[in-house]
């Protein structure tokens, strides 16, 4: 994975969790971040032209949002041709197991359990590539 060509969307209904996952994103080694409050905004963005103008290669999205939950939002990714194979993970202050199958069922890259460290989320990361980027 070459860090600097990687496109994130960080989509969170809290700013401090959008500027915290920007910052130790920064510190891994992207810099190519850009983030919404909520995933109906990103499917928006994201849907308009099958990804084609918006170019975003990773989403990392909390669960519970307004409008559009995080899964929500991945199963409807899930459903096109272009988010299929999209790296997703959801965060997640619930660790309840159903939850958990649901969003495995949905097609989620990997999920973090709130609170994280920044070593879990980067190995999040390098799992969630591998998985969609099976050359690297």
């Amino acid at each position: 994975m070459q860090k600097a060509d990687v496109k994130f969307l960080i989509i969170d209904d809290l700013p401090t969790i959008r500027r915290l996952l920007r910052s130790q994103l920064h510190d891994l080694g992207f810099k190519n971040i850009m983030d919404l409050p909520d995933g109906l905004n990103a499917w928006n963005l994201l849907s308009k032209d099958g990804n084609k103008s918006a170019q975003i290669d990773f989403i990392i999205a909390d669960w519970n949002m307004p409008k559009l939950t995080g899964l929500e939002l991945l199963e409807r990714l899930r459903a096109t041709s272009w988010g299929v194979n999209l790296p997703i993970i959801l965060l997640t202050s619930e660790s309840d197991r159903e939850l958990v199958s649901a969003a495995i069922m949905a097609g989620v890259s990997q999920y973090i359990v709130k609170p994280y460290t920044a070593q879990n989320l980067a190995s999040k990361i390098t799992e969630a590539w591998k998985k969609h980027n099976s050359k690297e």
